[in-house]
């Protein structure tokens, strides 16, 4: 019961708020439950919209174990964003901007990522198996123990990454 109630307490907080100051409340989150309720409400009204989040900008935003699976980010930018363990499987990623960003063990499987930037991104550990990554650029990303099983690594730009992956296939 208590759970319940708190959980309509954010989303009356959140209902009649514009979607451009939640966007700004979420970059300024510490906390990582009401990071998770401004993302939650934000798919919930998008999806009443259009049932995107395509261009939004959440640059220097702190997302760390987000669930956005199957979201539709086209274009987005993630610029210095913390998105470590995030859960980005499936999603269109298409032409998003993750310069600079953390996201240590996220997982992008199976996601259509391609035409993206992750340059200068902690890519440590993620998991991009079966994702589309054509023409993404991983100049000077850190690509220690990513997996990239079976993702189509075609036209990506590996410039001075570290630790270029061994397979791509």
């Amino acid at each position: 019961m208590l759970s319940w109630l708190r959980q309509q307490r954010w989303r009356l907080q959140f209902r009649f708020v514009a979607t451009e100051k939640l966007l700004l409340r979420l970059r300024q989150q510490a906390d990582s439950e009401a990071v998770s309720h401004v993302l939650a409400h934000l798919k919930e009204r998008l999806a009443h919209q259009d049932g995107s989040l395509e261009g939004v900008d959440c640059s220097g935003t702190a997302l760390d174990g987000s669930i956005l699976t199957k979201s539709r980010l086209r274009d987005a930018r993630f610029c210095g964003a913390r998105l470590r363990g995030a859960y980005l499987a499936y999603s269109d990623l298409r032409g998003c901007d993750f310069s600079g960003a953390d996201l240590r063990n996220a997982n992008m499987r199976g996601a259509d990522i391609c035409g993206a930037s992750f340059r200068n991104a902690d890519l440590r550990g993620v998991n991009f198996a079966r994702a589309q990554l054509r023409g993404c650029c991983m100049d000077e990303a850190d690509l220690t123990g990513a997996n990239f099983w079976c993702a189509d690594l075609r036209e990506v730009d590996f410039r001075l990454a570290l630790y270029p992956p061994a397979t791509g296939h």
